[in-house]
């Protein structure tokens, strides 16, 4: 009998038929009914009553089911929240000839993505020839940002292999693909395209969609949103040697902005314009500190936030923190300090950009690259509010659009949901109300009515 360690599959399932689930003997259960069934576990990890479903992550070793058994569906057992939870396949939820697209796939070590990979060189090469070409064959590059550099390079090679991934997950796909189907829709060609600078400013730039949820997580996004765009737009050019400054005449105040080899405007170091250019990492530093202020102080008071904080909602907020405070301290030590400390705070700051790079692709900060793609899911609702609507199949009011609720009965199996009904109906044909009362039901008759 092989380790369990030698091939496990992983799976989410709910055993929400009761049928499948049956008592084995003291101090076990059985999934599936029968001599066909396909485990038993200790009893003590499952909890009653079955009614109430709860998601478990468990692995199966891989002699408990037929070598070339992939997952067709996932489903969820009740265990216990405080334990470490095994796997469970109930009788018929396993099938052979079911692909699972990389899911729940057994005999597996996950590899990387070949094309992904690829892609992410080539952003990567791309990145170095401009680097390369902007600065004049290196002639302008600044040697002290090559950990910066080195950094950047990094965090494409992810950013570009992560997103590519992510893009082909089923439900992004579809979503991609309608996005595309609606935009490019026949007789809307034009329409489409005037309205995508409205879209951008909008979802974008002005992100409105936050503010009719909250002004003060608005001001936050607003606030870290531009503060990190202003930073980037004067970081990136500078690592890259893009950009650089050049003292005109003899007096060594006056200076030039230069981008690759075009020479821009000049402007006195000393005047207002001066200042502002020298110091518009500063103006960044302070407005993202603002909005993490603004972050921190909901995230501890509002108790809807509080109910639902993961411990890297704070990570984020930690790393422009550090990268903000840090870089805030090259300008207190080289203006009122006589520069003590610089090279320490200077190696520090470096540190924490560096590390913050590395975290992007990696954490919540990722979906600044993914949020571009809701633009297409616009056009999408567009187009499914003006087709035909889904009704209830229970009270018949419309809820949704025939579009999305089609598309959803096909992608939801694909990531391990199978929501369809005896009957040859689903689930999802019920309204978000009439789903509730259904719930309430099931629940009613497997414990004999409440009260």
């Amino acid at each position: 009998m092989p380790s369990d360690a030698a091939r496990r599959l992983t799976a989410r399932q709910v055993c929400d038929d009761r049928q499948d689930v049956e008592v084995a003997g003291s101090g076990s259960v059985r999934l599936g009914a029968g001599p066909d069934a396909a485990a038993s576990v200790p009893s003590q990890q499952l909890r009653r009553p079955w009614n109430r479903q709860r998601e478990a992550s468990e692995v199966l070793p891989s002699w408990a089911l037929p070598p070339t058994m992939t997952v067709a569906r996932r489903r969820t057992v009740q265990v216990p929240e405080s334990k470490a939870n095994v796997a469970l396949i109930c009788k018929g939820w396993a099938r052979p000839d079911v692909p699972t697209k990389g899911y729940g796939r057994m005999g597996q070590l996950a590899t990387i993505d070949r094309r992904a990979a690829t892609w992410g060189v080539v952003a990567v090469l791309v990145a170095l020839a401009v680097a390369v070409l902007g600065s004049g064959n290196l002639r302008w590059f600044d040697a002290a940002l090559v950990g910066y550099l080195f950094g950047t390079l990094f965090a494409i090679f992810a950013v570009v292999y992560r997103y590519l991934i992510w893009l082909r997950r089923p439900p992004t796909a579809r979503l991609n693909r309608r996005g595309w189907e609606a935009f490019r829709q026949r007789g809307r060609r034009g329409r489409n395209a005037a309205a995508l600078p409205g879209l951008v400013v909008s979802n974008l730039a002005l992100q409105s969609f936050i503010r009719g949820r909250s002004r003060s997580r608005w001001l936050a996004h607003q606030l870290v949103f531009w503060g990190c765009v202003l930073a980037a737009l004067v970081t990136f050019p500078l690592v890259f040697g893009l950009l650089h400054f050049e003292s005109v005449g003899q007096n060594g105040r006056e200076y030039r902005a230069v981008v690759g080899e075009v020479g821009t405007f000049s402007f006195d170091s000393r005047s207002v314009v001066g200042w502002v250019t020298f110091h518009l990492l500063d103006i960044s530093a302070v407005l993202v500190l603002a909005g993490v202020f603004i972050f921190l102080s909901r995230r501890l008071r509002d108790p809807g936030a509080l109910a639902t904080e993961r411990s890297n909602d704070f990570l984020a907020l930690a790393g422009l923190f550090a990268v903000s405070v840090t870089g805030l301290a090259l300008t207190v030590s080289n203006l009122w300090m006589d520069g003590r400390f610089y090279v320490f705070l200077n190696t520090v700051h470096a540190l924490t950009v560096i590390l913050w790079l590395l975290y992007i692709p990696f954490g919540k900060l990722f979906h600044i690259f993914q949020r571009p793609a809701n633009l297409g899911v616009a056009y999408y609702k567009r187009a499914g509010a003006e087709g035909e609507q889904q009704r209830c199949g229970r009270c018949g009011a419309p809820f949704a659009s025939v579009l999305q609720m089609g598309d959803l009965k096909e992608v939801l199996p694909q990531v391990g949901f199978d929501y369809s009904t005896p009957g040859g109906g689903s689930y999802q044909d019920h309204c978000p109300t009439c789903r509730r009362i259904v719930v309430a039901l099931a629940q009613s008759r497997a414990v004999g009515g409440f009260g």
